[in-house]
């Protein structure tokens, strides 16, 4: 009878604590992919999950159990057996219960070390992250200025910074500037054009430095409500 007891009790322990660990719900983007890795894996318990990292939208909602950093794997076949390899880690902020990962090609000195993404959190549950917002992610090595309507926006090299509008509905003239290094004193122009915010979009907007045509560029992605509820 004793031992019964004990493994009921030891079953009941089991099933709380992956209740207690099932703290977070996450979704992923991927700003460029590498080659052979549009997904990831996450471990739950000894069962591996796929992660895909989509580049254009948000990925799925997905349940995270266990403890931070999260890790993620990429999977090889060697001897016709599966094996996993750590890629990346994300560490997940104290008390957040929703997150986005932001992942981004580690540098080609960091992936040598087999760091292949760099892992950006954002919590997904940031009261500044709403609809009708603007998020500016700056992966370039020098800063841009964002003029929208009659406000401005600086954002340094590596920083993320939000842009709440005061109202939704709103149309706005917004033009993009940059610094060719962090001495210059000049801002050359890198855009310009109208804005709409709306209560059932929130905007990602990447500023970054393309290598291969040497010129900086602009990429964003659009989160909406019916994209959310669909999913």
């Amino acid at each position: 009878m004793k031992k019964i007891i004990s493994i009921i009790l030891g079953l009941s322990f089991l099933f709380l604590t992956t209740l207690l660990s099932a703290q977070t719900m996450f979704r992923a983007i991927c700003f460029k992919p590498i080659d052979g890795l549009e997904s990831v894996y996450i471990k739950h318990g000894s069962d591996l999950v796929e992660i895909k990292l989509p580049t254009d939208s948000f990925s799925s909602p997905e349940k995270y159990y266990g403890s931070s950093p999260v890790i993620f794997y990429k999977q090889d076949m060697k001897d016709g057996r599966p094996v996993e390899t750590a890629i990346a880690e994300a560490t997940l902020p104290e008390g957040v219960k929703n997150v986005i990962f932001l992942f981004i090609p580690s540098s080609e000195s960091e992936a040598k070390s087999g760091r292949l993404y760099q892992v950006i959190v954002m919590p997904e549950d940031d009261s500044n992250f709403q609809e009708g917002t603007v998020r500016f992610v700056n992966l370039s090595p020098n800063a841009f200025k964002a003029k929208i309507g009659d406000q401005e926006l600086v954002v340094g090299s590596r920083k993320i910074s939000t842009f709440k509008p005061e109202k939704i509905p709103l149309t706005l003239s917004v033009s993009l500037t940059y610094k060719e290094s962090n001495d210059a004193k000049e801002w050359r122009p890198l855009s310009s054009t109208n804005w709409s915010f709306t209560a059932r979009r929130r905007v990602l907007l990447f500023v970054y430095y393309d290598e291969e045509d040497e010129s900086m560029r602009t990429k964003g992605i659009s989160d909406t409500i019916g994209q959310r509820r669909n999913q």
